[in-house]
């Protein structure tokens, strides 16, 4: 039997009201058998407390990130990642309905927007980061721009808040990549030369395997979408445009990875103008945030 949210105008308060919402809510819930989709609460609650429409916390942040995280196909791809999706989607539900519950206990009504959003915020740093966020990030590393604006100062990468396995997964994918082809060399030859003496000719040959064994496994993991975070991607253009090499089939390698992490970029910026499409405002705050990594500017 379907469950229904009791009028908001007048507001009605009581034991019986209070337990009508909280039914209600829960309702609507991901999990529940009247939620649609996995972001029909955020459309319930924009309808019945607001409607604040596209610039409203519920639809601009509580729809969009459901739905940047419900329709990934990496992270729908791997049993983990998309365990954490559905989690994190009810944890956050779930923090918003109490809220509005107990502010209806206390019959504290209305709710305003700024209100609202202030107490959704408040809720993110728990639920994202002890589902597991850190599975997220290094399964695709496309979703760091969007990761990090998710507003407020409590889930801004770098501070106390944001989780050190996060932070260390932020900093890993930012550096990681851009040293594959200076230190992995390095790092086998120093072994190899460790192990065997060798001649200077078995040497070159050596290093020369080495460092066409790193530009294909770079290749793979640029193609793969292992390398998706565009400093990353700019930066690996750059040191191997900068990078001399003496082997011509190294040099044609090393074009073929520049081409593809430019293109892998060019994917990127597909793949974010869709995905801001569906919040306005979230396209604002990243553009502001990373106005050199996109362009043109949303409109």
């Amino acid at each position: 039997m379907p469950v229904f949210l009791p009028p908001i105008h007048p507001v009605r308060y009581g034991d019986a009201t209070t337990k009508l919402v909280y039914d209600g809510l829960t309702s609507f819930i991901a999990g529940h058998p009247q939620a649609i989709h996995p972001y029909t609460f955020y459309e319930k609650v924009d309808q019945w407390l607001g409607p604040w429409g596209q610039t409203g916390y519920p639809l601009a942040y509580g729809k969009f990130y459901n739905i940047a995280f419900t329709t990934n196909k990496k992270l729908n791809a791997h049993r983990a990642t998309r365990d954490w999706v559905w989690k994190t989607t009810i944890l956050l539900q779930e923090a918003m309905r109490d809220y509005i519950v107990e502010r209806f206990k206390d019959q504290n009504l209305p709710i305003t927007e700024p209100q609202l959003r202030r107490a959704a915020f408040q809720s993110h740093p728990r639920a994202y980061t002890q589902a597991g966020l850190a599975r997220v990030v290094l399964t695709d590393p496309a979703l760091l721009i969007v990761i990090a604006e998710i507003p407020e100062r409590e889930f801004v990468p770098g501070t106390p808040n944001f989780g050190p396995s996060v932070t260390q997964a932020l900093k890993t994918l930012d550096l990681v990549w851009p040293q594959v082809l200076e230190e992995a060399p390095k790092k086998l030859l120093r072994f190899a030369e460790f192990h065997m003496s060798s001649h200077n000719e078995q040497q070159t040959i050596l290093k020369e395997r080495l460092l066409k064994s790193n530009l294909n496994l770079l290749m793979w993991s640029i193609r793969h979408g292992e390398v998706d975070d565009i400093p990353t991607l700019r930066s690996i253009v750059e040191k191997l445009g900068a990078q001399k090499f003496s082997d011509s089939d190294a040099d044609m390698r090393a074009k073929d990875v520049i081409a593809a992490a430019r293109y892998r970029e060019a994917i990127l910026h597909a793949y974010y103008r869709d995905l801001m499409k569906h919040s306005p405002e979230v396209s604002k705050r990243i553009y502001d945030r990373y106005r050199n990594l996109f362009f043109p500017a949303p409109r």
